[in-house]
């Protein structure tokens, strides 16, 4: 027996169990979108933890939020550093 498709519900793209390279490439779409102002929504996914859905603009995900947690670990790494080299440099 096939089951209709909803015309309502959303299509998710599950990127959990893919590669880190592939989840990153993603992550950086999604931030640069939200720099650029598109909201970004994420809510636990029913299925509990550690599955959370992210939306922003038209890309649909359920990922984990281990993988999204140390990404923005890496990126405030990244971005402290920068900051503290542009301090670093700037004239006294």
């Amino acid at each position: 027996m096939s089951r209709k498709k909803d015309p309502f519900r959303l299509e998710r793209r599950d990127i959990m169990g893919k590669p880190d390279e592939e989840k990153l490439t993603v992550y950086d779409e999604i931030t640069n979108r939200h720099l650029k102002g598109v909201p970004v929504k994420s809510r636990e996914h029913k299925s509990g933890f550690p599955a959370i859905t992210v939306d922003c603009g038209d890309i649909h995900i359920l990922t984990d939020c281990l993988s999204v947690e140390a990404y923005w670990q890496k990126m405030l790494t990244f971005l402290k550093g920068f900051k503290d080299a542009s301090v670093a440099e700037s004239p006294s």
